[in-house]
C-alpha cells in the first residue's frame, strides 16, 4: 500500500524498483517473503532555473531506498544508496537531506508509523531548502531564508510585489512539524486572490507547504442603491483550510475577535510525520495572533 501511496503522490519523482504486480495482499507471509526488500528510487532535480533560482525537473540526483520484511514494527525503511552526478552542486546538498530522511525513518519506526511518503515529503522538502540556500548563495541573492527565526521578519518585510507587501513571522516547530504566518494589508476583496498568488510565487517552500489555510476580513465601501447614492460599509470575509479541517474558521475568529480590518493572514503548516491533535490548531492560531500584533506595530 505504502508504494501505491508513493506512486500516486510521487508520479514523477518516484521510480519502483520491485515488481508490484507481484506483489498480491491475497498471497501468504511466506509467499510474500521472497519479494523483500521492495525498493524504490525517488529522483531529486538539481538544474537551477536562471530565471525563478528553483530547481527544474531534471533528474540527476536520486536516493535509493528499500522497505525491508517487517516494516513498519520490527524493521524501517533504509537507505540502501544515494547519488548526485552534478559536479555544479556541493554533496553537502544530499548529505543533509539523506541525514534528514534516516532521521525521519528511524522517527517513525519508534512510533510505529508507515514512513514512505513520509519520508518522501522530508526528502523533497530538505533538498529543495538546499538548493534553494545554493541558488540564493550563488548569485548574491538576498532570497527569504524560512528557517531564520532571527531576520525572516526583516527580510519580508523588505520584499515588496507590485502594490502588496507580506510579512512572515517566525518558524514555530513542535515534533518536526513547522508553523508560519504570514499577513498583508488588503484594501480590497480583489487584492485576496492576486496577494495569495503573490506570496505562494515567492517562495517554493511555501508553495509546497502541507498546508496553508488563510482567513480575511475588511469593510468596503459601497455605494447605495437608493435614491440619496449614501456610501454604505460592507464586511466582507472569507476563510479558507486548505485540508486542515477547521483551521480557517479558526484563523477567522480570531480575526473577529479582534476586529481586524483590511487583512490577508495566512498559516503555512510543514508537517512532520507526527501527529499533533488538537494542539496543532492552537499552535496555527498563535503564530497568526502575535504576527497580527506585530504587523499593527510597525
Amino acid at each position: 500500500s505504502d508504494l501505491e501511496i508513493l506512486q500516486a503522490a510521487y508520479p514523477d519523482e518516484v521510480d519502483i524498483l520491485c515488481d508490484t504486480d507481484a506483489i498480491n495482499l491475497d498471497n501468504s507471509p511466506d509467499d510474500l517473503i521472497p519479494l523483500f526488500p521492495l525498493r524504490f528510487q525517488l529522483n531529486l532535480p538539481t538544474e537551477i532555473d536562471s530565471t525563478t533560482r528553483q530547481p527544474n525537473s531534471s533528474p540527476k540526483c536520486f536516493i535509493i531506498m528499500e522497505i525491508p520484511l517487517g516494516y513498519p514494527t520490527k524493521d524501517k525503511i533504509r537507505i540502501e544508496s544515494y547519488r548526485l552526478t552534478s559536479t555544479s552542486i556541493p554533496n553537502s546538498c544530499i548529505e543533509k537531506t539523506v541525514s534528514a530522511v534516516r532521521e525521519m525513518s528511524q522517527e517513525c519506526f519508534e512510533n510505529k508509523e508507515e514512513a514512505a511518503l513520509t519520508i518522501c515529503q522530508i526528502a523533497t522538502t530538505t533538498w529543495e531548502e538546499t538548493m534553494e540556500s545554493f541558488a540564493a548563495d550563488s548569485v548574491g541573492s538576498q532570497e527569504i531564508d524560512l528557517t531564520d527565526n532571527n531576520t525572516s521578519n526583516d527580510n519580508a518585510k523588505n520584499v515588496e510585489r507590485t502594490s502588496i507587501k507580506w510579512i512572515t513571522g517566525s518558524i514555530l516547530t513542535d515534533r518536526k512539524s513547522k508553523f508560519q504566518a504570514h499577513i498583508c494589508e488588503i484594501k480590497n476583496e480583489s487584492m485576496v486572490r492576486l496577494a495569495l498568488e503573490e506570496l505562494y510565487d515567492s517562495n517554493n517552500k511555501i508553495q509546497r507547504a502541507t498546508h496553508n489555510m488563510y482567513a480575511y476580513r475588511l469593510k468596503e465601501k459601497v455605494q447605495s442603491a437608493s435614491s440619496d447614492k449614501k456610501e454604505q460599509e460592507i464586511l466582507k470575509h472569507d476563510n479558507d483550510d486548505d485540508g486542515e479541517d477547521g483551521a480557517g474558521s479558526r484563523l477567522a475568529q480570531l480575526l473577529e475577535m479582534r476586529n481586524e480590518d483590511g487583512v490577508l493572514i495566512v498559516v503555512s503548516r510543514w508537517y512532520g510525520g507526527i501527529h499533533l491533535g488538537p494542539k496543532r490548531f492552537a499552535h496555527i492560531v498563535n503564530v497568526a495572533r502575535e504576527l497580527l500584533v506585530y504587523f499593527h506595530e510597525t
